[in-house]
């Protein structure tokens, strides 16, 4: 079964990794349903205590039957497999965006690192769009990402241009 790695799925994943999702047990020791340690990120709506769990629940099944996680001892925390390890280093990568400029400011500070999940182009794009509103009077401008130049500009290059490293997978 292949599975797209959506956010909400990437997400999981990661509260996988963290060692923060385990499979549940009712009070006569009998395993009943997943459950998470802390609260998760936002991107998933667990708030509703009919069909939160049903939801993790659902997107549990799904990421096992893909192979994505595993229980070696069928009692404890849910494990990442070596699929699963493959679509989240794939998904969450690291990047740092260096200016040359910004309008007329060439010495512009570099930020990152900018996490990106399924979306690489798009989510840089809207950090450096976040980042160069401070440094443009304009606020009405595009931002381009070729990841494959490792390059960026800001309205065509006419407000700016910058690079993109990719320096590794969040850990």
């Amino acid at each position: 079964m292949s599975l797209h790695p959506t956010k909400t799925r990437i997400a999981l994943l990661d509260q996988v990794r963290a060692g923060n999702v385990r499979y549940g047990t009712g009070p006569d020791g009998v395993p009943t349903r997943t459950s998470i340690r802390r609260r998760p990120s936002a991107a998933w709506d667990i708030s509703d205590p009919h069909r939160g769990p049903v939801k993790v629940n659902a997107a549990v099944d799904e990421m096992e039957r893909a192979g994505w996680i595993e229980r070696p001892d069928r009692t404890a925390t849910w494990q990442l497999t070596d699929a699963g390890r493959e679509v989240l280093d794939a998904e969450a990568t690291r990047y740092r965006v260096e200016f040359a400029r910004i309008g007329r400011k060439h010495d512009v500070a570099p930020f990152g690192p900018v996490v990106s999940g399924p979306d690489h182009a798009e989510r840089i794009a809207e950090e450096v769009h976040r980042y160069a509103g401070r440094h443009l009077s304009s606020r009405f401008f595009d931002v381009s990402v070729d990841l494959d130049a490792e390059q960026g500009w800001i309205e065509g290059g006419r407000f700016g241009s910058f690079t993109v490293t990719r320096i590794g997978v969040e850990q």
